[in-house]
């Protein structure tokens, strides 16, 4: 998985997966026939550090729990959105949703 920065530029992630710090991903990727944890289970962010999750190794899904907030891109996007939806120009509401990286759900914004 890649481009999750690039792909929400106005967000910050960081790692919030139930792993320990034995769990910690070297830089060699190890072998192939490391079963410790699976490439697809690592995301390395732009600032150098890692998320890591599980899963990979059934090349079906990985799970990462990521944590999300608001960085300075973020927080002046939000204040203009604050002031549009002050002059009834859009409607924001707190219904959940999801974030997916796929390539389909990719878009301009």
């Amino acid at each position: 998985m890649g481009g999750i920065e690039r792909a929400f530029p106005y967000l910050r992630f960081f790692d919030i997966g139930p792993h320990s710090e034995q769990d910690e991903v070297d830089d060699s990727w190890g072998d192939d026939y490391d079963e410790s944890y699976a490439p697809e289970d690592v995301i390395v962010f732009e600032d150098g550090s890692k998320a890591i999750g599980s899963g990979g190794w059934s090349m079906e899904r990985s799970e990462i729990l990521l944590g999300i907030e608001l960085n300075d891109l973020g927080k002046i996007w939000a204040a203009t959105l604050r002031t549009l939806e002050q002059a009834d120009v859009l409607v924001v509401t707190d219904t959940p949703e999801f974030v997916s990286v796929a390539p389909w759900h990719a878009r301009d914004l």
